[in-house]
């Protein structure tokens, strides 16, 4: 250090370890912008291999909100790294990261000659097969790619088939695409494409070997097994709905090469006896095996280790590895057999090569409730969602989880969240669904710590758990940024907005739903300070009020406006209240100054034509056919977009004749009989028209001397509009030339 005798330090006394350790804290739309070019050690840090080997241009740093999120990336930053920065080190690229609103400037800054994976983050199903579809520098680069990865936005329309003929395209444009990863990259992405639709019969053999997807349907995972993966050696995959429609495949050919395949269906299924064992059993060669299932059952017993390895692990002769967490839901009414207590689980898996199993029983407390559940799953425990958690809870170490989903028809005591606290200690997204007060809601002196939480969700859950997790004083949520709740909930603990604002754990807040619309009260920005105007979620149909630090909205300071633009009516200005979601409609507003239309050109407008109505059509123009050496505008008078251009070509003096100003009656009576197709001087910007014959240097059809000249070709005399070539004397068979006498 060179200043250590003083009392604070700069930036550039950290060592490079430091440095480099802090760049890639940050993301890299930052460190270029606020890094390159101050001087030449930032330069061969920023442009290290190491540092830019791996590229991620987008902003979305935190992809754990349930939420869609919008690019912050300025478009003059963008601009200057595309222009700038990326064609110095496009060949040291391998892997890169793009997102859509900056795909299109990225894929034209240059080439990437060595770049074998892509990753595009936070799209519209829409707007990435359009790219595929269209982009040529796109298709030509998937020619290049290996690996391959996919996150979409989820949408509305449940039903799309856009889906499925993404997956379809990908895997005829990457001719040499090894692995996959289509919708499986963040645990709050909710986009499951239907591959009901697919048409295998169009597509060629693939040569993927790992595949990571989430599916609607357990069908859609058969027609993928089914199609023509044939080098697939690894398949993880993730079945939203279990739900089989009444005609489905049910096919039986084996599956030899497939190695390692992991089956998550959190949601109720009650096909694991037709259509998940018979699908196992295909798996011959299988040498790793990792099942979540929640299983409802008529008609039989808990699924035990006994069931587990008659039915299908001793088919798989080569399986070195099963990992599971199977929930097993029995209705006493339908079941004749007596059902087994947790010893008998237990005793299940004893010598049969299971490694060790942890189990527990629970019998719903309600009596019109008369299921039980059987929860069997093996430890260490693999998986980073724990599902229907309840008070029968053994405990356990589940350091890889980091979602929960707690749900009982009892209430659940602090006593269970302090174990919660411990036993999963980086957990970050926690669902609650309990209506049931606490009995006891006695706090500890201990406080409650949950360090990772970042999502909280409290919509089914009773007051007591808001004020639980809500008040400083019992639970401690450093990093909280996403909180579902009740509206009168919030109401509720805050005394309608009256309590001390800094004894919740509001501070870091970034979204906030609220479940309904509501009128905000006079001290609810106290409360949450930061808050962007309320909005309806498209999926959801919450109302959701969102937070963060306010990129996308720029004062008057924050625009780079030279003079205003011949088409802003509405210059920049400060505002005295929220923004408005929706943009006011009318005016000529700019739209490439808005994130939703990230356009450079300034030209491209927003107009109101029911009250932009003073600009000139094309029948408001009145130009004169023109003729000879006058200037002829460059295109004939168009729908203008706004104000007409300063520098618009000047219009056409009246005084210039139009081809119907000439006088051709004496011409047509001389000519009709014998007239010349050539004249006897090329004639120069077209005919002059002057009042004085005698210094007329070109002549006009009348000039001509026919005495001189005879013609068997009968033709009138045509305007022209441009210089006429004159043809050569003994290429016309029709002209015959007189000797002057």
């Amino acid at each position: 250090m060179n200043n250590l005798n003083n009392n604070y330090l700069n930036i550039l006394d950290l060592p490079n370890e430091i440095l480099f350790i802090i760049f890639q804290k940050l993301n890299t739309i930052d460190v270029f912008h606020s890094f390159v070019d101050v001087n030449p050690r930032f330069n061969r840090l920023v442009f290290d291999s190491i540092y830019i080997h791996d590229l991620n241009m987008t902003t979305i740093m935190d992809t754990t909100s349930l939420y869609d999120q919008t690019s912050l990336i300025d478009p003059k930053v963008l601009l200057r790294i595309c222009e700038k920065f990326l064609p110095r080190i496009h060949n040291q690229i391998y892997k890169l990261t793009v997102e859509e609103y900056s795909i299109n400037q990225i894929l034209l800054a240059s080439n990437y000659p060595q770049l074998y994976s892509l990753s595009f983050i936070n799209f519209q199903e829409e707007i990435l097969y359009q790219y595929l579809t269209d982009n040529l520098i796109l298709r030509d680069l998937t020619k290049q790619i290996t690996h391959l990865n996919i996150d979409i936005k989820e949408t509305i329309k449940h039903d799309s088939k856009i889906g499925s003929k993404i997956f379809t395209l990908i895997l005829s444009l990457c001719k040499k695409l090894i692995v996959l990863n289509f919708c499986h990259m963040f645990p709050t992405r909710n986009y499951s494409p239907s591959l009901f639709y697919l048409l295998w019969e169009n597509c060629i053999s693939s040569t993927l070997i790992k595949l990571k997807i989430n599916v609607s349907t357990l069908v859609d995972c058969l027609y993928l097994l089914d199609g023509p993966l044939i080098c697939l050696s690894t398949l993880i995959i993730n079945v939203s709905s279990t739900f089989c429609p009444l005609e489905y495949i049910n096919p039986t050919k084996k599956l030899p090469k497939l190695k390692y395949f992991s089956f998550t269906a959190p949601n109720y299924t009650r096909h694991y006896d037709d259509l998940i064992l018979p699908l196992l059993r295909r798996m011959i060669n299988l040498e790793e095996l990792k099942l979540y299932l929640t299983v409802v059952r008529s008609g039989s017993t808990y699924i035990d280790g006994i069931q587990l390895y008659e039915q299908f692990l001793i088919y798989m002769t080569q399986l070195k590895k099963f990992t599971f967490n199977i929930t097993t839901i029995v209705s006493f009414r339908t079941v004749r057999l007596k059902l087994q207590s947790n010893e008998d689980i237990q005793r299940s898996f004893i010598g049969r090569g299971y490694q060790q199993v942890a189990s527990y029983i629970y019998i719903h407390p309600k009596p019109f409730l008369s299921d039980g559940e059987c929860h069997i799953y093996s430890l260490a425990y693999g998986f980073e969602y724990f599902v229907k958690l309840n008070n029968s809870f053994q405990g356990g170490m589940f350091h890889k989880v980091r979602q929960l989903k707690m749900n009982d028809g009892i209430p659940f005591e602090n006593k269970l969240f302090k174990v919660i606290s411990q036993d999963f200690p980086f957990l970050e997204f926690l669902y609650i669904s309990n209506d049931y007060p606490q009995k006891d809601n006695q706090h500890s002196s201990t406080l409650i710590t949950f360090p990772y939480l970042k999502f909280l969700h409290l919509k089914w859950a009773h007051i007591d758990y808001a004020k639980l997790f809500l008040l400083k004083k019992n639970i401690h949520l450093s990093r909280l940024s996403n909180l579902s709740i009740e509206y009168k909930s919030l109401i509720t603990i805050t005394n309608n907005f009256t309590n001390d604002a800094t004894q919740f754990n509001f501070d870091k807040l970034k979204s906030l739903d609220v479940c309904q619309s509501f009128v905000r009260p006079k001290n609810f920005h106290q409360y949450f300070p930061l808050e962007k105007p309320v909005f309806l979620h498209p999926i959801t149909g919450h109302f959701i009020v969102k937070y963060a630090e306010d990129n996308g909205s720029p004062s008057p300071c924050s625009y780079v406006l030279p003079r205003k633009s011949c088409r802003e009516k509405n210059a920049p200005a400060y505002t005295f209240g929220t923004r408005c979601l929706v943009e006011k409609k009318g005016g000529s507003r700019t739209a490439w100054q808005k994130q939703w239309f990230a356009n450079s050109n300034p030209f491209t407008t927003k107009v109101d034509f029911n009250r932009e109505c003073a600009w000139p059509t094309p029948f408001h123009y009145y130009v004169q056919p023109t003729l000879g050496l006058q200037t002829t505008k460059p295109t004939f008078p168009a729908w203008s977009i706004a104000t007409r251009l300063q520098d618009s070509p000047t219009l056409i003096s009246d005084k210039n004749p139009a081809p119907d100003t000439y006088d051709t009656t004496t011409a047509f009576r001389k000519l009709t009989a014998k007239s010349t197709p050539i004249t006897l001087k090329s004639r120069i910007g077209g005919t002059k028209i002057t009042t004085n014959q005698s210094i007329d240097i070109t002549p006009g059809p009348g000039a001509h001397d026919d005495s001189k000249f005879l013609s068997n070709r009968r033709s009138s005399p045509k305007h022209s509009f441009g210089k006429r070539i004159p043809a050569s004397l003994c290429q016309d068979p029709y002209v015959n030339v007189i000797p002057s006498i």
